[in-house]
């Protein structure tokens, strides 16, 4: 999961100098695009949501079933408040070709900020606050053009469709956990760490496009460190990320205003 990671969040995609248009005429102001969106307030601490802390408390009894590292990680990810995640990402589908660095800071139970530091789309933010909508901006000389989109919005998620938020450490175990199935088996080393594989294959009709996904846990940090997306009835690998996750940074709410 990029998100899904695995991001997920995904690329900006607009067209450049384009504005996307919530509803109706496309606003010919930075201005008036960001009163457009003025139902999502653009600055202050923002307020929790009604939607619950993930993972859910459930999830750390589940992972003892599917084996250890995942337990483990679970544990961490239960325990903690926020995070920092970097993930180096490759995504093709054979037709369209992605590499880009995200960072992604979120923060329990509905926070988070995605950004495209690096690579194609570099600059481009979204923010999620719970709830259905993100806001977002392309960076460079159009940062100040603020718009709301739905969170799954193909301009706000990667070829898998994980939008932002969707990949946060905890929303990775609490969504596998009631959305599909898991099982681990041991894993290559990455990067010199040995790791245990989980892999998760969705539920049919899962709003994901993901056949399946590979976790990468390592054995030493108990965290994952790689991930991989397969799509369709070939599995094909489609998204390819490695992941550095920083548990319990201290995250300040101001972090997830768009304009931070």
């Amino acid at each position: 999961m990029k998100i899904s990671q695995t991001l997920v969040f995904g690329l900006l995609t607009l067209t450049a100098g384009a504005v996307v248009s919530l509803a109706g005429p496309v606003p010919a102001t930075a201005d008036q695009v960001v009163a457009q969106a003025s139902s999502v307030p653009l600055s202050g601490t923002p307020e929790p949501t009604e939607e619950p802390t993930t993972p859910p408390s459930d999830a750390v009894a589940a992972a003892a079933a599917v084996g250890p590292e995942w337990l483990a990680y679970a544990k961490i990810v239960e325990n903690a408040s926020d995070f920092i995640t970097i993930l180096n990402n490759r995504e093709d589908n054979g037709t369209v070709h992605y590499t880009h660095t995200f960072k992604l800071s979120s923060r329990k139970p509905n926070f988070a900020r995605c950004e495209v530091t690096g690579g194609d789309g570099a600059g481009g933010v979204a923010v999620w606050r719970g709830g259905d909508k993100v806001q977002a901006h392309e960076g460079g000389e159009h940062k100040d053009i603020i718009v709301v989109l739905p969170k799954h919005n193909k301009r706000v998620t990667d070829l898998l469709g994980y939008g932002c938020g969707d990949t946060s450490p905890d929303r990775v175990v609490g969504y596998t956990t009631h959305n599909g199935k898991l099982s681990e088996a041991p894993g290559p080393l990455v990067n010199g760490s040995p790791t245990d594989i989980v892999t998760w294959v969705p539920n049919p009709g899962d709003r994901v496009r993901v056949a399946k996904e590979e976790f990468y846990i390592s054995k030493t940090t108990h965290l994952i460190v790689e991930t991989k997306g397969y799509y369709g009835a070939d599995n094909k690998l489609v998204e390819e990320s490695m992941w550095n996750i920083q548990v319990d940074p201290g995250l300040k709410y101001s972090v997830f205003d768009i304009d931070h």
